[in-house]
């Protein structure tokens, strides 16, 4: 079966099994200790760096679309391993000078492929009705397949910015999330070799209907927490069930929870304890959280709402599923708005 697969689709299929192994891993190491050591990343990225050759090899990729691509990998590259600056290549120190080396090289071949392959993307994009492929002798299908890699590399390169403008804005909380979703634009760049199995038309790149996938996923959430709270009779107060749960105060410590109960001090002078529908601003220490602990059990208290951290990369998991099965997302909407 394997031999009659166009190569392409062997790179492809290979991509998706690369990434859903490293995100299971990455997932349960997220909801194990709460953090992704970047050397998870940097190991996996070399697997993903190898496919990306292979695919540039079979496409018949210019020198251009060669530094493109590794121009996209040293700008990825900064969230586990930090961008030198000028003081750290005066330092001569020889990682950071290796480094810049391979940014100033990947810079000139980026600049070199916008020049070489803008008018055609421009072109065949629609954005352009001036048609660069007029020339005589030359080889328009070559020319146009280099067109469509360098736009798609472009497009890789798009959501690589987006998604550390979305960790440096605080919209995305976990640096191992947007080291995530940068993986994944980096491992899949396009459908080919595990298009979905209902072979409905894409729209979106894989990267972002993973995306919206995974935050369809997450709003399952509270559908979750009321049946889990149903089950242990924590109903009766449904302003918290749709989130939090109830834990046992002694487990609290040892759990990866926000607690969302303490004691305040009335104006009157009665200490009352106060429940709040979301964690307070910045995290507690290991001492404070045992503080508000003692304070709860003063008053006769043994248990509290929680709820609990749960990882983006769980739920980005969690959207391979939809993404391999019925594909596109914005397929789906815009046939039921239709």
């Amino acid at each position: 079966m394997l031999e009659n697969l166009e190569p392409l689709v062997l790179v492809g299929r290979a991509r998706f099994f690369v990434l859903l192994l490293c995100m299971g891993g990455a997932a349960w190491l997220d909801l194990k200790d709460r953090r992704v050591p970047n050397g998870w990343w940097i190991q996996w990225s070399k697997a993903v760096m190898f496919l990306m050759a292979i695919d540039l090899y079979l496409r018949g990729a210019d020198w251009t679309l060669w530094l493109t691509a590794s121009a996209l990998f040293a700008w990825a590259s900064g969230g586990v391993l930090g961008r030198p600056s000028l003081a750290d290549i005066k330092a001569r120190n020889p990682v950071d000078i290796i480094v810049s080396i391979w940014y100033g090289i990947s810079f000139v071949g980026f600049i070199a492929g916008i020049l070489k392959h803008l008018d055609v993307a421009a072109y065949q994009l629609g954005f352009s009705s001036n048609d660069p492929l007029t020339c005589i002798d030359c080889d328009v299908v070559s020319i146009e397949t280099a067109a469509s890699l360098w736009s798609e590399l472009i497009l890789i390169g798009a959501m690589l910015l987006l998604f550390e403008l979305a960790w440096r804005m605080r919209l995305l909380h976990g640096g191992a999330d947007a080291k995530a979703l940068m993986f994944v634009a980096l491992t899949i760049p396009n459908w080919i070799g595990f298009e979905n199995l209902a072979g409905a038309p894409t729209l979106l790149p894989p990267t972002i209907a993973l995306f919206i996938w995974s935050g369809l996923a997450f709003l399952l959430l509270p559908v979750w927490m009321l049946l889990k709270n149903a089950r242990e009779g924590n109903l009766r107060n449904l302003r918290m069930a749709w989130h939090a749960q109830r834990m046992d105060l002694d487990d609290v410590p040892h759990k990866h929870v926000w607690l969302l109960e303490q004691v305040a001090v009335m104006p009157d002078g009665e200490e009352r304890i106060i429940t709040s529908m979301r964690p307070q601003r910045g995290s507690r220490s290991e001492e404070e959280v045992d503080a508000v602990i003692n304070e709860l059990k003063a008053l006769g208290r043994h248990q509290a709402w929680v709820t609990a951290k749960y990882p983006f990369l769980v739920f980005i998991l969690l959207g391979f599923t939809p993404l391999l099965v019925l594909g596109d997302p914005m397929h789906w909407a815009l046939g039921w708005m239709v």
